[in-house]
């Protein structure tokens, strides 16, 4: 398979225009940019996504059901020999969260051991910041709501002990 060359001139001069070659051979979009920080090119009545106007025309057509999979992780990269078209499930698998770079959180509270929790769906949360909401929530609740709310919570353990005192028996 012969690799793709910058300018090839199966793409329009003006989406040309709108790439730089980086060091690490990333062709980079400057133009327009869509959701998800995609790159974004009009051609032939209707905007496309950059990197798949530049895989289609320079290597061949996009396979149905897949996904492009910058092998470069640079969302913004054109170049077609650092995509290849994958599984939703396998793009996924490969993916790195943003998020799981991060060692702090917004509000510079680190995240580790202590101040880390993770919640049903695997995203980590800051404790620090959950119990500031948590007690803003329970500030910003009416006496009469936490009345009610205690009232419940005497109930619930009243039936544990009396679920705990019948099979102790």
């Amino acid at each position: 398979i012969i690799s793709p060359l910058f300018g090839d001139p199966r793409l329009p001069k003006r989406f040309w225009d709108k790439v730089r070659v980086a060091p690490n051979d990333c062709w980079l979009w400057v133009g327009a940019i869509r959701g998800k920080n995609y790159g974004a090119f009009r051609m032939e009545g209707r905007t496309r996504i950059a990197h798949r106007v530049a895989y289609e025309a320079l290597t061949s057509p996009f396979p149905v059901g897949l996904q492009s999979d910058h092998l470069c992780r640079n969302r913004r990269c054109v170049n077609p020999a650092h995509i290849e078209p994958v599984t939703n499930r396998e793009n996924c698998q490969r993916g790195i969260s943003l998020n799981s770079l991060k060692d702090r959180c917004l509000h510079d509270h680190p995240f580790d051991a202590e101040n880390t929790y993770v919640d049903s769906r695997g995203s980590r949360h800051c404790r620090a910041c959950q119990n500031v909401r948590d007690r803003e929530l329970w500030v910003s609740r009416s006496n009469a709501w936490r009345e009610e709310y205690k009232r419940k919570r005497q109930e619930r353990r009243h039936r544990r002990i009396i679920v705990q005192v019948r099979e102790e028996r």
